[in-house]
């Protein structure tokens, strides 16, 4: 798939977060200065800037927003449980690697919460990391948080900055920016051996599913190979077995998205199965529906009920079932305590 159109799949997740601060589903104090980052600098990325803001605040049906919420709470609750049990126990410190990234600003808060033995490593498409990259650099609070040195004096001129800088990784003491297609599995299997063995939480949002069939094996087997210690998480819509995933297919085509695994892996019992047989073999798996009832507290669940009127209860409870997240373990044991369907 096209590289432009895989990356413009981020402002979809950029404007569902936006939404979400928005409605007070979640606060997000680093969002207003990715967004700033992004008012500056996306006209030297696209040729219609101002119709590309427009979409990113554009508003979320409830259903869309609902969807979108338990899909961010549902990461973060995996990464806290991760940090929590590993931060401390582990003389090494532990690592956090977001793949495909974007414009994701959980690094910044994580970072924020955890001053030592917490390392964060985001890859993303050599584009994506520079448009980031500049978003940091631009930004005196953003820069703080990651620990890198800001000189007021190098952004006097907008498009000079921008175009003046490389491609190259942002790196500081406890966070990575890596530029890299995750296609490229030599290029990772290069990096990932140059890392030290520790803990590791990897997560995939909403990015296996822009892969074909060889080309997500490949990442897979490539993470499993040279991470020792690992912690998969997953998060991937699910064609399903009705009519709802040919209405999704449909829909990706017509923004020229065809996820070619969609209706392959179709089902929780075969996204098991994939992973399991690339070697993963604790493998956990559930679908969103599942995991908004199971994993949060009832009064969280009361108090997003009360924000927007939802009547659209079967449509959201079909949503999420067409979408999934699986967690797969190896090399270490994370006592997660979280509720998976036992039945796959």
């Amino acid at each position: 798939m096209d590289e432009q159109i895989i990356r413009s799949t981020d402002n979809d997740a950029l404007s569902c977060r936006y939404s979400l601060t928005l409605n007070t589903y979640i606060t997000d104090p680093y969002l207003p200065h990715i967004l700033t980052g992004f008012q500056k600098f996306l006209k030297y990325e696209t040729t219609a800037p101002r119709r590309a803001l427009g979409a990113l605040t554009k508003p979320k049906l409830p259903v869309i927003n609902r969807g979108s919420f338990i899909r961010i709470r549902s990461i973060d609750i995996i990464i806290k449980r991760f940090i929590d049990q590993f931060k401390e126990s582990s003389k090494d410190g532990i690592r956090i690697l977001n793949l495909g990234a974007g414009s994701d600003t959980r690094a910044f808060d994580i970072l924020t919460l955890n001053k030592e033995k917490v390392e964060v490593i985001e890859v993303d498409f050599p584009d994506s990391v520079k448009f980031k990259k500049a978003t940091i650099l631009d930004n005196q609070f953003l820069s703080n948080v990651i620990g890198y040195p800001f000189d007021n004096e190098a952004h006097r001129s907008d498009e000079k900055f921008y175009h003046g800088l490389d491609h190259t990784e942002l790196k500081t003491e406890r966070y990575r920016l890596v530029p890299m297609d995750l296609r490229e599995t030599d290029k990772l299997k290069s990096f990932l051996s140059e890392l030290s063995v520790k803990p590791t939480l990897i997560i995939s949002e909403c990015m296996l599913c822009y892969l074909n069939t060889l080309e997500s094996e490949a990442l897979l087997t490539t993470l499993h190979e040279n991470i020792k210690q690992g912690v998969l998480a997953i998060y991937d819509p699910l064609g399903g077995e009705g009519g709802f995933g040919h209405v999704m297919i449909d829909n990706l085509r017509l923004r020229n998205l065809p996820l070619t695994t969609l209706l392959e892996f179709n089902t929780l019992k075969k996204y098991h199965t994939r992973l399991q047989s690339i070697g993963f073999n604790k493998v956990e798996i559930d679908h969103m529906y599942n995991i908004l009832n199971h994993w949060l507290p009832q009064d969280e669940i009361r108090r997003i009920s009360r924000i927007e009127f939802l009547d659209e209860i079967e449509e959201l409870k079909l949503l999420l079932e067409h979408y999934c997240l699986s967690l797969s373990t190896w090399g270490i044991t994370f006592d997660h305590g979280l509720r998976f369907n036992d039945s796959v």
